[in-house]
Order: C-alpha cells, then structure tokens, then sequence
C-alpha cells in the first residue's frame, strides 16, 4: 500500500481499512479517568486525549511487561534495545522519552539519575489495574516533565474475602517468571500485597559476537488503605524494583555493540502516603501526600565496579478540591488548588582519569502552585482551564497553563479540544552529567518549552457497541536540547555535549481509533498514527526526528468462551520506517531502520475454579528488526505457565 506521507486524511482512511491495529481502547462514556485532572473526571468531561488499559486488558496479553501492552496505543512509539534487560524508551507524540511523566501510584517515577526518562524495562505487569496515558501538554497540572503527556500505572486494591493467587511460566531464552498477589478488603480497610521475580538468559544485543546479555528482575508490590472515620482516609502504596541486566560495550569508533562483559545493578523505590478527608458531604477535599521516588544504578566492567549514580526525588503536596452546583443553570463546578514542594537530589561516583572527574553531588529544588477550574453544563458542555507556576532554584521560574472544551453534540457524538503550554527542565545528566572520553554535561542549559493544541471527535454507533474516535493535534518545541552535540574544546580529544537548539521542533499527527465489541465475549481494538516529527538541522531547514515512524498502527483482539473459562487474545502491531544515527560516522550519519510488524497471541484455560493453565507467543513472524540502530530486536519466543488461585480469587 503506497501512501503519501503529506496526506494525513487519506492514511487515516486507507488503515482503518486495512489490517491495523491498537493495543488499547478510547475510554466509555462511564469510564472514570484519574490523570487528566487533579479530581476525578467521567470520560466525557475530559478533552484530552486519553487512553485506558483496563485490568482485563492486562490479563488478556498475558506480557510479563507493561511496555509491550502500550505498544500500539495511539500516539506512543516503543524503542528497546535488543532483547530483555535493554532500555526501552516511550515517546509520545513525537517527544522525546524524558519528556513524558511516568506516574506509578502516584509517585513521579521519571528517574533523575538516568537522564529524567522512565526506563520501561523494569516495569513488570504486577498486580497492576489500569494504566492510563493523557496525551498533550499536561504541565500546567503535573508540572515539567508532562510536556507531551502523563502515563499513570495504578496497582490492585485488595478486595472482598482474603483471596490469593500465584502463578508460575517459563519459555524462550531460559526464561524463568514466577510470582503471586494476595489481598482482602471491605468499605474500611484494603490490603494487597504483589510480588514477581523474572529471570531470562537474555538474547545476543550486538551484531558482532554471539553472547547473550541475562536479564533478573524482582518487583514487590504493597498497596492499603483505612478509613477510620466517614470522610477520612489513609492510604499507603510501595513498590521496590531489583534488578540487573547484562549488554555489551559499544567501543570507538564503530559505536555499535560488540560481545562483552558489562552489567548494571538497578534497585528502584516508589513510596506515598496519603492522608485525606472531607468536609460538607464531600464538597470539600482535603489531601497530604508525601512521596519519595530513589533508583540507585552500578555499573560493573568483567565483575567489578567501575561507576554508580543515584538520583532521588521527596515531594510534599497539598491538594484541596471544592465542588459546588448554581442549579438556576443547571451548572457544576469544581475548583483545584495544589501546593507542592520537591527536592532532587543526583550522585555519581566513578574513577578519576585524565579525561575528567565524574565524582559530584547536585540538587534541585522546587516549588509549585496550580490552579484548575472545571465547569460542566447540564451536563453537555464540560469546560476547564488550569494555570500553574514554578519557582526553580536553578532556572527563571516558569508559568505554564492550559483550556479545554468537551461538547456532548448528541448522545452519540462528542466534540473536545484543548490548547495548552509545557515546560522542560534540563536534566541533571544534561547539565552534570560525565562518561570519559564520551559525554561533557552543560551547566549553562535553559528549560525547553512548547506549546500545543488538539481537536478530536468521538462518535458511538449502535448502542455504543461501536465506538470511533480521530484526533488532531499540532506542538512545537522551542529550545529542544541536543544530546548529541560534538565540541572538539571538550576533554582531551574533544567529546559530546547537550546544547538548546536555535529555531523550533514540529510534531504533528493525526491518531484515529475504534473499538468494537459486537458481542459480549468479543472486543476489538484498532487504532492508527500518522506522525510528522522535525528538529532544525544545520542547513536552517527541518529534519526527521530519530526514531519517530511516520505510520503506525495495530489491532487486538480478545475473545471469551466456554462459559467465559477460556479466553484468547491476538495482536498485531505495525511499526513504520523510522530514521536513527550511526555514530560511526562524523559528523553521525543517517540511517534508515525498516519497518516491521509483530504479531502476539496469548490463551488461557481455567480448567477449575483453582487452577488455569496459559501460554504466550511473541514476533511470531519472526520478524528480523532493530528498534535502536545496532542492537538487534529479540526473536520468535514462546512461554507456557499455570496459575493457581486460593479464596476468593486474587489478582494478577
């Protein structure tokens, strides 16, 4: 199929016609999203592109990581490096990885110690919920890193009786997954407890030599909560993450992989307590949260340690949300102000050498103020703005805000837009950061900004059975900063550097998608993305962006039968053309990554009502691909488990 990249409305009617798909859904109208708003909020009411991966959705795809469940989401590119263990980056709508917030519980996951991005290959399908993404410039309700959207990962509650599962599999690339959850909960109380220890042997990650690079992963997952008295509330989550993975050194002048003996230790700490209550029936909420995030990472060369980094970030907030209605209009409002306070704090340790000292300890501190009005009318119009300022002790404090508009046009149809600005601190790595020989940080970095804006429409057919939604959305990015900039006055010979880029980044796209569920025990999910991401490049003109496809697409389905004790689950995901760098070259070269498509299937039988057995396939086609130029993708891979459920039931 030949189709002009200039041409987004005619992509967007040739792939709904073709075999594309989405690893998710657009929301229901009942759905209530958590993300977009500082309150909680139906579906309708936010304008805001949104998408929900809900608990059976999670269960269905039967993935040991949440990564390879956002595959496919519209909007959002996945690039991992090789196979298991290998950084995996999210970018959404033609950003870049660390300018998306990742939120796990509600605690800032974004790690400073490893350039402000969220490094999804840790991220294990533990007792995980939902997930939600919010697409578009969410700042001015998050603050800097939700320049181009917030993801928010949400762990199980325990509920009813004390129910416990657990659960064992094992396949391809001597891979082992073990784990369990056990929870028990009423209007009083809950607690839930997960916890899953992955291991695999790993898959070869560079193109010369034949060593496989081992990937461990160790997840606990904790989540309570009391309600000692009507309108009070204390809640506690926890998720502490080790791991440790194996790769191979990418040595000069080449700079692509080649056999070795190098390793990284990760330990990870996602902690928040939550203290709320209400007063007037609800109307006024009141909440303190205190929320640490810390990742400790050593890296070892042949079993010894040769550098560590650590970055940790405490953040206290205050949140009180007021809603009250004007019934001679048939209005509703609701009123959000937020108070909070974070300090960063960055360490790293290495060997001093000729090329420099990597020995330092930086911090950051932070203060915030938002304010966020909401107004629904008769319950067809939902209109919000939000404005939010943040007094930085390293750059000029920064304003940023943002309107929306959500319009019930009928029952069936449903109008939203939203203009907004964002805002982007550079990172402690960016502004400190030191690899001998390699990278020189820059001090002197000023924060990126954007500004962006969407119009998207939501039409339901046949008793909503049938649900299509398409979005426009347009950003542009100023003062983008340049990871890779070549300054021969760095180090001895010279080294690479981050500078603010003159002139303006494009992104714009078109994401459609459309859900079907024609019977109850069938659900397909389509969706599809036509992405025009560009940066200036020396000629004053604008280049593609690195690792952005133009064209993406995918499709699941999921299928219930045999008295609901079987189920099956199919995806396909479509990964376009996409340009990346060979830094072999100098200056680096442009190269070309080819498209490829993966295909997934997962089932599972529940042969009584304490035992199931499951299974898994990954690239089926066994397709040959890379995702980051050098590092080749893993193969054809497969996996068998049973699970075994105690009480009422637990959750995976």
């Amino acid at each position: 199929m030949s189709i002009h990249p200039r041409r987004p409305a005619a992509c967007l009617v040739a792939l709904l016609g073709a075999t594309s798909a989405a690893a998710t859904t657009t929301p229901d109208l009942e759905t209530l999203i958590v993300t977009a708003s500082r309150a909680t909020l139906p579906a309708p009411a936010v304008a805001s592109s949104v998408t929900v991966i809900d608990a059976e959705a999670i269960a269905a795809g039967e993935s040991a990581f949440l990564a390879d469940l956002l595959r496919g989401t519209p909007g959002v590119s996945v690039n991992r490096s090789a196979g298991p263990g290998g950084l995996t980056q999210l970018r959404v709508r033609g950003a870049e990885a660390d300018q998306v917030l990742v939120l796990v519980d509600g605690v800032e996951a974004n790690d400073i110690a490893v350039g402000g991005q969220f490094n999804f290959t840790h991220l294990l399908a533990v007792g995980t919920e939902r997930v939600e993404l919010v697409r578009g410039a969410q700042s001015s309700i998050w603050g800097a890193d939700a320049l181009a959207g917030v993801i928010n990962v949400v762990t199980a509650k325990g509920e009813g009786p004390p129910a416990a599962t657990a659960f064992y599999s094992a396949g391809s690339f001597a891979t082992r997954d073990f784990g369990g959850s056990a929870g028990t909960g009423d209007a009083r109380y809950n607690v839930a407890v997960h916890g899953r220890r992955l291991d695999s042997g790993g898959t070869n990650s560079a193109r010369r030599g034949s060593e496989d690079d081992g990937y461990e992963n160790g997840t606990v997952a904790l989540r309570a909560g009391l309600t000692p008295l009507p309108g009070v509330s204390l809640d506690v989550v926890l998720r502490h993450i080790d791991a440790r993975f194996e790769y191979d050194p990418t040595p000069f002048p080449a700079f692509i992989p080649a056999d070795g003996d190098q390793a990284t230790e990760v330990a990870q700490t996602f902690a928040r307590a939550t203290a709320a209550f209400e007063l007037f029936d609800g109307a006024w909420k009141h909440a303190w949260t205190v929320a640490l995030a810390r990742s400790d990472n050593d890296n070892f060369t042949r079993g010894r340690e040769e550098s560590s980094s650590v970055g940790e970030k405490l953040k206290f907030e205050y949140l009180s949300d007021v809603t009250f209605v004007t019934p001679a209009i048939g209005a509703a409002h609701g009123l959000s102000f937020v108070l909070e306070h974070e300090q960063e704090d960055f360490t790293q340790r290495g060997a001093v050498t000729a090329f420099g000292n990597p020995n330092q300890d930086q911090d950051a501190g932070n203060r915030g103020y938002a304010l966020e009005y909401r107004l629904a009318l008769r319950e067809r119009l939902y209109v919000s703005a939000a404005v939010r300022r943040d007094v930085n002790e390293l750059f000029a404090d920064a304003t940023t805000w943002r309107a929306n508009a959500s319009w019930l046009a009928s029952a069936t149809t449903r109008l939203r837009a939203s203009y907004g600005t964002g805002a982007k601190n550079p990172t402690f790595t960016e502004r400190f950061g030191f690899t001998p020989d390699t990278f020189f940080g820059n001090p002197a970095l000023e924060p990126e900004t954007s500004t962006a804006w969407e119009f998207g429409v939501t039409q339901t057919l046949a008793q909503e059975r049938i649900a299509i939604g398409v979005s426009y959305f347009d950003e542009r990015l100023r003062n983008e900063i340049n990871g890779f900039v070549f300054d021969p006055a760095l180090g001895a010979f010279g080294g690479f550097t981050a500078v603010n880029v003159d002139g303006h980044s494009e992104r714009n796209g078109v994401e459609a998608t459309v859900r079907v569920e024609p019977i109850a025990p069938l659900r397909l999910a389509v969706s599809y993305t036509w992405l025009d991401a560009t940066e200036p490049d020396a000629t004053g003109g604008q280049a593609r962006e690195i690792r952005r496809p133009q064209h993406s697409a995918g499709i699941n389905l999921d299928y219930r039968f045999a008295g609901d004790r079987a189920r099956v689950h199919a995806g396909v995901h479509y990964s376009g053309v996409q340009d990346d760098f060979d830094f072999a070259a100098f200056p680096a070269a442009r190269v070309r990554l080819d498209d490829y498509v993966l295909v997934s299937a997962a089932a599972r039988y529940r042969l009584s009502p304490r035992l199931a057995l499951f299974a898994r396939g990954e690239n089926l086609l066994g397709q040959d691909y890379e995702e980051v130029f050098g590092f080749p993708a893993a193969g054809r891979a497969g996996y068998l488990g049973v699970e075994v459920s105690l009480g009422g039931g637990g959750q995976r």
